[in-house]
């Protein structure tokens, strides 16, 4: 999962960091001045899945959730994080800061990642199919979100993130805004991308899809939607678990859960710095 060169570039890094301080700087900008922007982009991007779900699960003449549940997904993000940017762009809390930047990250999933979830979800199909995917989806996610969050554990238990990323002054505990987000992105990773995928994608993903759908008669009358759901969530599975452990829980786990567990030890708020 890690190589030696990866490893002495961190506790490089880590050494430079410890060597330095940040009393006397000013908190004139960070991150969260950009989250205007942000908004914009969530709901623009968003718009994609969107009218993807609504032209494919037009085609089943079913159910009409899965464009619904994305648009709710943009619209509810994009306008907390664009509150996000206006109660939050002069303190720079930090919690706060990955409170918007989870919801970014969800929303990047959605456009990347929902596929599996929401066509076997809502496209029409018998039930034991149906629960036997979403069950295998579900579990597997969960088992992938596990075994990330414990490597981050004992990553930052070995490399001694906490005390190098989040630096207490006086009144105050920063988060060393970009260069922190340098270590924490250089930090080894699990790869959900096999070479078994791979190989399973070019050669077996065809002959799946037309066992589900000639064999298994997911579908009576047409298999259009059906063979492209089956593709498409074949293929963007592993890249769900990406996104989810290493965009979105990494977020939760930097800037949400130990920002408030140094809060809570210190009585000091962490404030994201530039």
């Amino acid at each position: 999962m890690e190589s030696d060169g990866e490893r002495g570039w961190i506790v490089s890094l880590i050494n430079d960091f410890q060597k330095n301080g940040l009393d006397g700087v000013e908190l004139t900008r960070s991150r969260v001045s950009d989250h205007a922007k942000l908004a914009g982009c969530v709901l623009a991007v968003g718009s994609l899945p969107t009218i993807l779900y609504a032209i494919a699960f037009s085609q089943f003449e079913g159910s009409e959730l899965p464009w619904k549940i994305s648009m709710a997904v943009q619209l509810v993000s994009s306008s907390l994080i664009f509150v996000h940017y206006l109660t939050n762009r002069n303190s720079s809390r930090m919690w706060y800061e990955g409170c918007a930047a989870t919801l970014a990250g969800v929303a990047f999933w959605f456009v990347l990642g929902s596929c599996s979830f929401l066509y076997f979800g809502f496209a029409p199909m018998p039930f034991v199919e149906r629960v036997l995917a979403l069950t295998f989806c579900l579990l597997s996610t969960i088992f992938w979100l596990s075994v990330v969050w414990v490597d981050y554990v004992k990553q930052d238990e070995e490399f001694r993130l906490r005390e190098t990323l989040y630096i207490e002054e006086a009144e105050r505990v920063i988060y060393w805004g970009a260069k922190a987000d340098g270590i924490v992105a250089r930090l080894p990773q699990r790869s959900p991308f096999t070479r078994a995928h791979f190989w399973a994608v070019s050669m077996v993903g065809p002959l799946l899809c037309g066992i589900c759908v000639v064999v298994l008669k997911l579908v009576p009358q047409s298999s259009g939607p059906h063979a492209m759901f089956l593709i498409l969530s074949f293929l963007s599975f592993p890249l769900s678990q990406w996104i989810l452990g290493y965009l979105v829980l990494r977020t939760v786990y930097f800037h949400i859960y130990l920002p408030l567990k140094i809060e809570h030890e210190t009585g000091k708020k962490v404030i994201l710095g530039p």
